[in-house]
């Protein structure tokens, strides 16, 4: 059990100032397909 909470605990360090990242890029993304879906509906 304490091996799998050291594990654990060493990784959420890493773990949220990654977060943003990935939401951003997630968020990048949508705004994209998005832009495209218009661009297809327009013709």
């Amino acid at each position: 059990m304490s091996l799998k909470m050291n594990f654990l605990h060493s990784h959420l360090d890493f773990f949220p100032s990654n977060c943003g990242a990935v939401s951003d890029e997630h968020e990048r993304f949508f705004h994209d397909i998005s832009a495209m879906e218009q661009r297809y509906k327009n013709k």
